[in-house]
Order: C-alpha cells, then structure tokens, then sequence
C-alpha cells in the first residue's frame, strides 16, 4: 500500500521503551486547486493523530508488530479552532499506551497549540484490535483453513487526483440535494463520470452500491389488462416539492433509529388529501411453476 503524500504529516518525533510518543504533527494544507472548505479539523490531520501511537508502539518500525484496526474510542474532544491550515500550521502531541494484551492494545493521548498551548484534541482509550499476526501463516493456523475475509473501502486520494476528478469528487460526495441537467452537447464525459462516482464498484465492473436513481429509465413491464381505477391524474411536481399541491399532502415518518424504518425517516411520502374510503385496487401476483 502506498500512501500519498496527504497523510506525511509526522514532522519529528521521540518514543521511549515504554512506548510513549512525543512528536509534532503537520496539519493538513489544502491546496488551493483543491477546492479548499471550511472545516475544523482534516480528515488526515486526525488520523495522523489517531496513528501516532502505533509508531512508538512498534519503535518506528523497527519492532514487528501483528495488524490491528481500531475497534473503539471512549472519548474524543476536539477544539473548534487553532487545527485548520492557515490558522494553524502544526500541534504538539503526546500519546501513550493504557493497555496492551493479546488481543491488542488500548491508547490515550493529546494534542496542544503548538502557539499558545492550548488544548486542541484529547483521546482516551483508543482500542486497537489485532485481526492478524505478524507471521504470514498465523491467519490460517487460527482459523483452521477458514478464509478470512474483510470489507475494504476504497477513497480516492486527493494528491493523486486531477483537477478534474477532485472537482468531480468534491460535487458528488458535498451536494446532498444535487440535481443534474444534462444539455445535448459534447460526448457527455462529464456526466459519465460525475454518475460514475456517486457507485461504487467491485472487482468486476458491476455496481454493488447505487447512489443515483434515474427515473427515466423504464423498468419491467408486465402486460396484465389491468388498470388503476380511477386513473392516475397528471401530477405537478413543483408543486408537491412545495406542499401547495390540492390532491396532495406530505407527511414525514417519525424518526426509529434501529430497523428497515430509519429510511423511511429521511424520505417525504405523499397521500391523498380526500382519503379513500374503499380499496380501488387489485393486486396481482405471480408465482412460478
């Protein structure tokens, strides 16, 4: 794996033999081609924070440690200001281990302003879980011929992207009400690729996680003779969006947390002004032989 230059932000450091770090960390410098946005902290910035511990963990390298992931955090703070570039160029930050088993290790640690000392990030019992060791055959001595499989989740690295994929990355994942016009112009490149980055694709090419509905794409048709009765009436969407429509109204589910009803919380549902007082459907299955 190879990491790009976004996540070099460990500046100079110190570590002891009881694995306690001292060392001061670069904060991240969005370019400017990048269109930068206001934020309190980086994302590279706080995992550089995050991983500081594993390099006195494991002497800088020179000791072999197994694989581990984080699993857990108890607490987190994180100051509201002083960890933003130009703000802030770089904090000074100590971490150190609370635990270290078998199963892992448990660190806590902190991060000053580097210009007045303030508090800017505190961390308490970041649990590190090991998933595999350091021996290329422990995985498959542990699970007894089983094959270990895990979830990997690719994110692009805006230091290998060109100005045309951060823009295409930054309008697809920062626009929640986005909406797209496409005019009849061009070889549509654009909106190929801005379609292309709200999926997300596997090994072979097929889509395994849609985020983009087309809803003029027909679906399939069965020719049944059956029809709505009454027929459908011809509805105008502007006026749903804005809730001045005279058939109908829009109403929101209440919030549940847990279950296939949390999404139903985030989408806006629509019913009959009138209710209907008697069923005027049919429904129609169909099973196979």
């Amino acid at each position: 794996m190879v990491e790009g230059p976004a996540f070099w932000c460990v500046k100079e450091g110190f570590y002891d033999d009881q694995y306690r770090v001292r060392a001061t960390i670069g904060l991240f410098r969005w370019p400017e081609d990048g269109f930068p946005q206001p934020h309190v902290i980086h994302p590279t910035s706080l995992d550089s924070i995050f991983h500081l511990a594993l390099i006195g963990y494991c002497h800088s390298g020179k000791r072999t440690v197994p694989t581990m992931i984080p699993s857990s955090l108890r607490r987190l703070y994180v100051s509201r200001t002083g960890l933003s570039y130009p703000d802030s160029d770089e904090v000074q930050e100590y971490t150190w281990p609370e635990i270290l088993d078998r199963r892992g290790a448990c660190f806590s640690g902190f991060a000053l302003n580097q210009s007045n000392g303030a508090l800017s990030v505190q961390f308490s019992d970041l649990r590190l879980t090991t998933i595999a060791s350091s021996r290329d055959d422990s995985v498959a001595d542990t699970l007894g011929g089983l094959q270990l499989a895990y979830q990997i989740q690719y994110q692009p690295e805006p230091d290998f992207l060109d100005p045309k994929e951060r823009y295409m990355d930054m309008l697809a994942h920062r626009n929640g009400d986005l909406r797209i016009l496409e005019l009849n112009v061009g070889d549509r490149s654009s909106t190929k690729a801005l379609l292309h980055t709200l999926s997300v694709y596997n090994e072979a090419g097929g889509i395994v996680y849609p985020r983009l509905t087309n809803f003029s794409t027909e679906g399939v048709t069965l020719q049944t003779g059956w029809r709505p009765s009454p027929e459908p009436q011809p509805i105008d969407l502007t006026k749903l969006e804005t809730d001045s429509h005279p058939d109908w109204i829009s109403y929101h589910c209440a919030f549940y947390p847990d279950g296939f009803r949390r999404g139903h919380s985030y989408a806006k549902a629509f019913i009959p002004r009138i209710p209907r007082h008697e069923a005027t459907f049919v429904e129609q299955w169909i099973e196979p032989d």
